[in-house]
């Protein structure tokens, strides 16, 4: 194709990037189009994002979610819509300021921010109380879904649920032993800094011992 519609002077193709080589590869463009058909999340547009470039990605799985309008525009999976948000981005491209928004998708997206949120999601599911987990409660939701997906949906639920009931019966949970939290880091290193703060006052003790030792001697040759 490129031979074809003579495009070999403005197309490139580079094949696999090391993803060590990733960074300077996207700092080289100013748009990154993602044309998947289906997509979870797509850590590849927060990367393109981050690295200062416009986003065009189609709208499919979680991808609408990822990254603020302004950041990413969005179009159907299909050549004519994905053409159309390439002219809209081409146009937006001269007034990018890729340091500002590096700084925004940064401040979106960063681990200590992330493990956060995680952790929130599961101390707010450990506090939900149980009875959205019986039997009944979960079927209306899952029938809620629709009449044929809602309808397989509890037929699985069912299903698991007599399986969970037999193996109750086979092996009661009150026979199983609880699994025993995992100490966090602070847990785990408050044993060596309180021997460490311990030493430290046992040496501090032994330094003012010997200089009232030194002293006394000096009075006493005085």
């Amino acid at each position: 194709m490129m031979a074809q519609e003579d495009l070999s002077s403005r197309v490139k193709l580079a094949g696999a990037i090391p993803h060590e080589k990733a960074r300077d590869f996207l700092l080289q463009g100013h748009i990154f189009v993602n044309a998947s058909l289906t997509e979870a999340f797509c850590m590849a547009i927060v990367e393109a994002a981050s690295a200062g470039l416009l986003v065009v990605s189609t709208r499919v799985g979680g991808v609408p979610e990822v990254l603020p309008p302004d950041v990413m525009l969005l179009a159907e999976p299909s050549p004519e819509d994905l053409l159309d948000a390439l002219q809209e981005a081409l146009l937006k491209v001269p007034n990018l300021d890729p340091i500002q928004q590096h700084n925004r998708v940064q401040a979106m997206y960063n681990w200590p921010d992330v493990a956060e949120r995680t952790t929130a999601v599961y101390n707010k599911v450990l506090s939900t109380a149980s009875d959205h987990d019986e039997l009944l409660p979960r079927l209306i939701r899952y029938w809620s879904i629709g009449p044929w997906a809602g309808l397989v949906f509890c037929c699985i639920v069912v299903l698991l649920h007599w399986f969970w009931l037999f193996l109750e019966w086979q092996q009661p949970a009150a026979d199983i032993d609880p699994a025993v939290d995992w100490p966090s880091i602070q847990d785990m290193l408050q044993p060596a800094q309180q021997l460490a703060q311990q030493e430290q006052r046992t040496q501090i003790d032994r330094d003012t011992e010997v200089e009232m030792e030194s002293s006394t001697s000096r009075s006493k040759v005085v």
